[in-house]
């Protein structure tokens, strides 16, 4: 077999990466073997380790092909991963390393945030954020305002501003998760400028004391017409992750060094670069994409040109009746009713893919 052997000191090179995944991705799909791609839904590279990934497909390639990774991301040369860090983030058109920057601390969750033109949300995000992110990596794509220049916070370790070519929210993602990869932290949460958490529901400590846990489940409620109301009878690309108005989205994840999502899909995906030993908490995100009219058609208009895959019908976002609540009836009994709410439609849906795959059904 062919054995590919690649030392890279410090920092990711794309075109060795890209190459890797693209590789074991086109093979997992292949494969179409839904097992093998939740397990290996990506590539986590932990500091010092060999790894060996090994297939065989007919259309794929004559014989099997054995790729050896070993990735030093945890140089204990601080020096080392500064400047390696810096080369990395001189490929884009800016970037600013907080001076404050120790590389030799261990952060306790790190967010990390990818935005386009929203200067005027940008200072409020970072504001409510950095009460319970002790770091954040921001990611502008190319914004036309002054989005990157506004965006600051004594929690903000590295902001960088990348040349906007086409919308990929797979690839700003991946970026971000490179940049973190330099960074020593617990924990990592991927947050969107127009989300915010819930401080009645906030309980940090409780979460990212789960020793046992890797990938921390949120909720998310959809805003709509007031601050105080949200929608319950809306639609979601992943139903079996939806109930009463209650989206649940996976978000926050253990660091594990150098990771990558793997999707099909350029939006719309579940954005944690691996899957092991999930919890849902009680945390609620807070989203304001929705919130009044001309927003929610921005927002229509911009998913129907970028939906390549047509995941989803966004014809919901022009509803003129929907059924709304009030955000302050919503309790933690109610997170607690919806959690196993969703446990036991997801325990259902497995069993019937199960036995669907025995033609039972």
């Amino acid at each position: 077999s062919k054995s590919i052997i690649h030392n890279i000191n410090g920092y990711p090179l794309d075109n060795t990466w890209d190459s890797i995944y693209n590789k074991l991705y086109l093979c997992l799909l292949e494969n179409n073997s839904p097992v093998l791609y939740n397990s290996f839904n990506s590539i986590s590279l932990y500091p010092c380790d060999s790894y060996e990934f090994t297939y065989n497909h007919s259309n794929f390639c004559h014989k099997s092909e054995k790729i050896s990774i070993w990735y030093d991301w945890k140089n204990p040369d601080n020096c080392v991963r500064m400047n390696n860090l810096k080369t990395y983030l001189a490929t884009f058109a800016s970037f600013e390393i907080n001076s404050k920057l120790n590389l030799s601390k261990r952060f306790n969750c790190v967010a990390l945030i990818s935005t386009y033109n929203e200067s005027h949300r940008i200072k409020d995000c970072l504001s409510k954020l950095e009460k319970y992110c002790d770091g954040i990596i921001l990611l502008d794509d190319g914004s036309s305002d002054n989005t990157y220049q506004l965006a600051s916070s004594s929690n903000l370790i590295v902001k960088i501003k990348k040349k906007r070519s086409m919308f990929n929210d797979l690839y700003n993602r991946n970026i971000l998760l490179k940049i973190v990869s330099f960074i020593s932290s617990r924990w990592i949460f991927f947050i969107d400028t127009d989300e915010y958490l819930d401080c009645r529901f906030v309980n940090f400590s409780h979460i990212m004391n789960k020793c046992t846990k890797d990938i921390i489940g949120v909720w998310v409620v959809n805003l709509w017409d007031a601050v105080d109301k949200y929608r319950i009878d809306m639609n979601s690309e992943k139903m079996l992750y939806n109930t009463s108005g209650l989206w649940l989205r996976w978000r926050i994840f253990r660091h594990k060094g150098y990771m990558q999502i793997i999707s099909k899909n350029s939006m719309h995906f579940t954005p944690v670069p691996y899957r092991s030993r999930h919890y849902i908490s009680h945390l609620l995100l807070i989203h304001t994409g929705y919130l009044d009219k001309q927003q929610r058609f921005k927002k229509f208009s911009f998913y129907k040109f970028q939906d390549k895959e047509q995941q989803a019908s966004y014809e919901d976002l022009l509803d003129a009746k929907v059924q709304l609540r009030d955000l302050n009836s919503l309790t933690e009994k109610m997170l607690i009713k919806s959690k196993y709410e969703l446990s036991y439609l997801n325990d259902l849906y497995i069993k019937m893919m199960y036995y669907k795959q025995l033609n039972v059904i």
